[in-house]
């Protein structure tokens, strides 16, 4: 992976507990850390029906407004379906560098990878 160049980091379960309680607070860390770089974005794909500016409200009403969460993005969709897999792909067809994380169950894991 080329250092932070064209970096996206995309979130399964990004509206989860796991994610707003540990990875969000990570991200933001290492972020603020400048290691991802000035072009570095988040997407973020969950069940609820948000907007990109939808879900930037609602982490900043539990983690705090900053720059940072104006990198996110949000498509919903759910694991099983095809529709949000073709969204996401559409939101994600300019990105170089791609880092998945996968806050889900263990047992929806393999739903995710096929």
């Amino acid at each position: 992976m080329k250092s932070g160049k064209n970096l996206t980091i995309l979130v399964f379960g990004g509206t989860g507990d796991l994610f707003i309680t540990k990875i969000l607070p990570s991200l933001k860390k290492v972020h603020a850390s400048g290691i991802f770089g000035e072009s570095a974005r988040f997407v973020a794909y969950g069940r609820r029906n948000f907007t990109d500016e939808g879900f930037q409200r609602f982490l900043a009403i539990t983690r705090g407004d900053s720059v940072f969460l104006k990198r996110f993005s949000y498509v919903s969709g759910e694991i099983d379906t095809e529709s949000g897999y073709r969204r996401l792909a559409e939101k994600l067809s300019d990105s170089e560098n791609l880092l998945i994380y996968v806050a889900l169950p263990p047992e929806k894991i393999l739903q995710v990878a096929k």
